[in-house]
């Protein structure tokens, strides 16, 4: 049985203006925007379930709300405009959900939950490999009152992890120039600090893609956070959306 639950959301997030005096005097640039992570893709070829381990959970995304949009009403797919390109947000918004007996507590910022929309290019529906039903990270963009996005999805630690796996794909407007990727990070009992596993870019962003990492830890916090292409410079905010989607999550445990 699953279930979902959005927790203090009034007492956790906080969303303010862009064009507020306060946020212009008030907040410290956050240097996060300003790194330029290479890009380690990190891919492992199909491994077997029977070496994967015990699926711990798949998560979709097609049961949790649409949150996340500047506007209530539902647009087109591609079209829906997040409430990041507009605002900057300080504070997490948190999600739980249970997997039968194990409960996981999700941090997200500067994102966007959309659980019937699928990859750009069409191709999704509710059971294909790059489904319907996704959380989107907007890429980095500087906001004119001297703050950057951040565009990140942490979970709560996981007991054990072999193998984690997921798709992603780009948002129509991200397109191949702008959008690096997501990086995937971990901490498990034996890291000493948060380590970085790779950054994850699909061949084709449109489509979007499956990848396959072995974790092989315990009591492991995930992180998943969206990257720029360095090339470029940081956008500024606008009403165009520059988000990396993921669209499912597998996570796996060892057999013993």
């Amino acid at each position: 049985m699953l279930f979902i639950k959005k927790l203090n959301t009034s007492l956790l997030v906080l969303v303010l203006s862009t064009f507020m005096l306060s946020c212009k005097t008030n907040i410290s640039i956050d240097g996060d925007g300003k790194v330029d992570i290479p890009i380690v893709n990190t891919n492992i070829d199909t491994v077997p379930d029977s070496i994967k381990g015990l699926l711990v959970l798949h998560e979709n995304f097609q049961q949790w709300k649409r949150d996340g949009y500047y506007l209530q009403t539902k647009q087109d797919c591609e079209t829906d405009v997040m409430k990041s390109t507009r605002t900057v947000s300080y504070f997490p918004t948190n999600v739980s959900v249970i997997y039968d007996a194990l409960q996981v507590n999700y941090s997200l910022i500067d994102f966007a939950v959309n659980p019937e929309c699928g990859n750009p290019d069409g191709t999704s529906t509710a059971t294909s490999e790059v489904s319907t039903g996704y959380v989107a990270l907007q890429c980095p963009i500087w906001y004119t009152c001297g703050h950057y996005s951040k565009g990140y999805f942490i979970t709560s630690p996981i007991p054990s992890v072999s193998y984690l796996e997921f798709t992603i794909s780009y948002s129509y407007n991200s397109g191949n120039t702008y959008a690096t990727g997501i990086s995937l990070w971990k901490k498990g009992d034996n890291d000493a600090d948060t380590i970085k596993v790779g950054t994850f870019v699909p061949s084709n962003p449109l489509e979007g893609e499956k990848f396959t990492v072995k974790i092989n830890s315990k009591n492991v916090i995930l992180k998943f956070k969206a990257e720029r292409n360095s090339t470029l410079p940081i956008a500024n905010e606008s009403d165009i959306n520059r988000a990396v989607r993921i669209h499912d999550l597998y996570i796996w445990k060892p057999n013993k």
